[in-house]
């Protein structure tokens, strides 16, 4: 479980509970490369497990986030988000699904289906970000639509009108 808090000195900082044995860990941006590991550190961590492109690294919400790709030629990114410290992969999700905290997350395809089963066409840009599936499509209304769909089951979560 995380928290957002505000410390002592006025900083903001995120506090992750250890829902096994109830210690808390505050993570702050000021803390990387210091108690926490350096960006270029989750990079070499990240290319020492087989990764061979790595991009888009950031500590946000107290996790490591990072774009992956398994060969420089690959076209198929994987979101990883990664415990701040230990670097222990939490998630790690592409087109073809893959897992968030053990569970599995449903593919592209299975998510295209879904949407489609549910009324949506001219599904468009479906991607995965920041632990969501996320596409445009046309609605029963004849409208566009932003999307944001629940990885493990498919269900919409949002649905706003395109801009």
């Amino acid at each position: 479980m995380k928290r957002s808090c505000t410390t002592a000195e006025g900083s903001r900082a995120t506090v992750l509970v250890n829902d096994a044995t109830g210690g808390l860990t505050a993570i702050r941006q000021g803390d990387v490369g210091t108690t926490l590991p350096s960006v270029d550190r989750v990079v070499q961590h990240l290319k020492a497990s087989g990764f061979a492109y790595v991009s888009d690294v950031e500590l946000s919400d107290g996790f490591w986030e990072a774009e992956v790709r398994t060969s420089l030629t690959s076209r198929d990114k994987v979101e990883l988000v990664l415990h701040p410290t230990t670097l222990e992969v939490l998630s790690q999700v592409g087109r073809n699904g893959g897992t968030i905290n053990g569970q599995p997350v449903l593919s592209a395809d299975q998510i295209l289906l879904t949407l489609q089963q549910a009324g949506y066409t001219r599904v468009r840009d479906l991607e995965f970000d920041d632990g969501y599936w996320e596409a445009e499509a046309l609605n029963s209304a004849n409208q566009y639509v932003e999307l944001r769909i629940e990885p493990t089951t498919g269900k919409v979560v949002r649905e706003k009108l395109e801009r």
